[in-house]
């Protein structure tokens, strides 16, 4: 009867092995905790972690903050949750960790508790914006602004380092003098090659070849053409010719010339000696027209010179060497000039403009509404340079009406004083459609408002039947009229997949004829965050918010807050490797008391 029982036992260990019955038992699992480190241009900013980790390994940008954290959660949770990396939608919490809202919400069935790592930005360098042209022509040295911002740097010295081609081809260096200081720095460099031209800016400690993400800048300028200059003298004129000289030693300016040296005879130089009144063609050959000898001026010429200004919208310099006639005064309307002869030549003040000197002057006693004084006289204040808007134009007047003859004294600079005159007039000059960009740097998802301005001459042109069509990065936008006349105004969204920097805005005639081009670059300069702080959102789901430096109050708070997860789970008690002891018991006694009473 023993025998038999131990028989049955071992066969039903042997059947219950193989069938593999399981077992449904009530039990408690860890919770699940899900750390999520945000990503992003503002986690390359300076942070700081305090007694989280050593003093060595404290500091660095907020990305490398927000890691250590993290595995610092990791380590300490790990005996009473399961931590993994993401917004798991089975975790029972979440701890974000970073400066902002995520952009992916976290799961609505968790409790959410934050880590801000954002901190004061102190000590911190950061380039704040940077000033510059958007097209310079050939050989022209192109002048950067730039606004650096510095915090809790006090008595450290910081290096703007200018950068074109891979060279280094300008340098800055400033010792801050507060805890919160602004430092405006002006660099300049000549461009090199053909355009756009690209400049990288960069901003660093002294002792530091490290950049953070808002220690650096880059800006593209554009390559305009040459400066387009017609030098028109109704007589010779000695104040012309030279200023026509100076022109014409420089790269920049593409010089043509009309001297009307007899009544029945003018002497052409240049690529497009032709008036206005003589080639209609001749509106678009040239930008500034420098007229000479004014006191020799007809009325057919004056005409046709404000018409060149108010129309299409070109820019002229006056620069008579006598009084001027009676037939000029349409161009001087507004103006009341009277002349002044000094015994000895007098530097005007042209501060900062290179300095120029003269003895016969054409005060301005009255000057149109709007004028800007260029240059005044030393003895009496009065304006003798000075510039005034004529409908889309804009003329310049100048009074120094011998300073020629001293054009070789020691420190007077009479020929950059008039190319660095006569080059912002031909800048000034309108083009036929004019592209104006708000904001001019953006982000990627952010609107821009695109106005387009067509000029007079090209309005009459158009006869009633004006339109503009416009694009932008290449796709084609909308443009509906506004109230002002020839201005049509539209927007577009920047797309957050463009590769393109910066995104080039054309707007050109319905015709084709004519067409203006614009930029907006993208914002490189990294800034602070915006939008409600990270805090607000632990505080509406049920979390806490802590810094990076009091990680034990987060920790804390999870273990008292998140209990261990109730589970149903299947067990299979066969599979336990002890059941083979039983069974070989029950195998083994069987055999022994079988061979004890002599059976086999």
């Amino acid at each position: 009867m023993t025998e038999r029982v131990l028989r049955w036992i071992a066969v039903v260990i042997a059947i219950l092995a193989f069938m593999d019955p399981p077992i449904v038992v009530d039990g408690r699992t860890r919770p699940r905790v899900g750390v999520s480190v945000q990503r992003g241009p503002s986690m390359d900013l300076p942070g700081s972690l305090g007694a989280l980790v050593s003093p060595s390994a404290s500091g660095g940008t907020r990305r490398e903050v927000a890691g250590k954290v993290r595995d610092a959660l990791r380590r300490d949770l790990r005996d009473a949750f399961d931590v993994i990396d993401g917004l798991d939608t089975s975790a029972a919490a979440i701890v974000i960790v970073g400066d902002r809202y995520p952009e992916t919400p976290p799961p609505l069935n968790a409790s959410v508790s934050t880590v801000t790592v954002s901190g004061p930005l102190s000590p911190n360098v950061r380039i704040a914006g940077v000033d510059a042209p958007r097209a310079v022509p050939p050989g022209t040295s192109v002048r950067l602004g730039v606004s650096v911002e510095g915090k809790g740097v006090r008595g450290a010295e910081t290096v703007l380092a200018l950068h074109a081609g891979g060279a280094e081809v300008g340098r800055a260096s400033h010792i801050w003098t507060s805890e919160e200081e602004t430092w405006r720095a002006e660099l300049q460099a000549v461009p090199v090659g053909t355009g756009p031209f690209s400049f990288e800016i960069d901003a660093r400690p002294l002792a530091s070849e490290r950049s953070l993400a808002d220690n650096r800048a880059v800006v593209r300028v554009a390559e305009s053409p040459r400066l387009r200059v017609l030098v028109f003298e109704a007589r010779p004129s000695w104040a012309s010719a030279f200023v026509r000289r100076a022109l014409e030693s420089d790269p920049r300016f593409e010089v043509s010339g009309l001297s009307q040296a007899s009544p029945r005879a003018a002497i052409r130089t240049g690529g497009s000696p032709a008036l206005p009144a003589d080639h209609p063609d001749a509106y678009d050959a040239f930008d500034t027209i420098v007229v000479g000898g004014l006191d020799s001026l007809t009325p057919a010429s004056v005409s046709m010179i404000d018409d060149f200004m108010r129309r299409r919208g070109g820019t002229v310099a006056l620069l008579p060497d006598a009084r001027p006639s009676n037939s000029a005064a349409p161009l001087l309307a507004g103006a009341e000039l009277r002349e002044k002869l000094l015994d000895q030549p007098a530097a005007l003040a042209t501060t900062p403009a290179p300095r120029l000197d003269a003895s016969e002057l054409l005060e301005a006693t009255r000057l149109p509404l709007g004028a800007t004084v260029l240059a005044h006289s030393a003895s009496s204040g009065l304006p003798v340079i000075w510039t005034a808007a004529k409908g889309d134009g804009l003329m310049l007047v100048s009074g120094a009406m011998d300073a020629w003859r001293y054009r070789a004294e020691t420190g007077v600079d009479f020929d950059r004083f008039w190319r660095s005159v006569i080059s912002g007039l031909a800048l000034a000059a309108r083009a036929a459609v004019t592209v104006e960009l708000q904001p001019a740097d953006v982000r990627p998802g952010d609107r821009v408002r695109v106005t387009a301005r067509v000029r007079r001459l090209d309005r009459e042109r158009a006869r009633g039947r004006l339109s503009v069509a416009a694009s932008a990065d290449g796709h084609a936008m909308r443009l509906w009229p506004d109230a002002e006349e020839g201005s049509f105004s539209g927007t577009f969204v920047v797309d957050p997949a463009s590769q393109a920097n910066p995104i080039r805005v054309e707007a050109r005639l319905g015709d084709g004829s004519v067409a203006g081009v614009s930029q907006v670059a993208l914002d490189n300069v990294v800034r602070e965050a915006s939008g409600p702080p990270l805090a607000l959102l632990a505080d509406s789901r049920g979390g806490v918010n802590v810094g990076a430096d009091n990680l034990a109050a987060l920790e804390g708070h999870l273990r008292s807050t998140v209990p261990e997860q109730p589970a149903r789970a299947a067990r299979h008690p066969m599979r336990s490797s002890w059941w083979i002891v039983p069974f070989a018991v029950c195998l083994s006694g069987e055999w022994w008391l079988r061979r004890r009473s002599g059976r086999r």
